[in-house]
């Protein structure tokens, strides 16, 4: 169970480099992937660099937590992750944005194996 955990780890954490890689040379599809539009002036900058920052900061920690085998990183990650989920949940409770249950489930799913795999890495 161990390898799989750190297989499955080792995925998200290449699935999240490569969308990291789409903000930096394809932002447009990037943001089309996230359902997103991209944004104009200032507000481009913004969107590029922050959530390319938070998809290369989950790259960076999963890949090398899984790596490297600390846990630390993969907490990182999985904290990273988790904190989308909820300000999404509070983004749809408070400023009346759309639910996205899939989107919140994924990542809660990834956040979760890369937790699961921090502990294993801990004991």
């Amino acid at each position: 169970m161990d390898k799989v955990l750190q297989i499955i780890a080792g995925l998200f954490a290449a699935f999240f480099t490569l969308m990291a890689l789409r903000w930096v040379f394809d932002p447009s599809s990037a943001a089309e992937a996230i359902q997103m539009t991209l944004l104009d002036g200032a507000a481009r900058s913004s969107q590029i660099g922050d959530i390319g920052a938070m998809f290369f900061a989950m790259a960076g920690f999963s890949a090398y937590g899984v790596w490297k085998k600390r846990a630390e990183f993969l907490f990182a990650a999985s904290f990273v992750i988790g904190a989308a989920a909820v300000l999404r949940i509070i983004a749809s409770l408070v400023h009346g944005a759309p639910l996205l249950v899939e989107v919140i489930i994924f990542e809660l799913v990834v956040g979760t194996i890369w937790a699961a795999h921090a502990r294993k890495l801990s004991a």
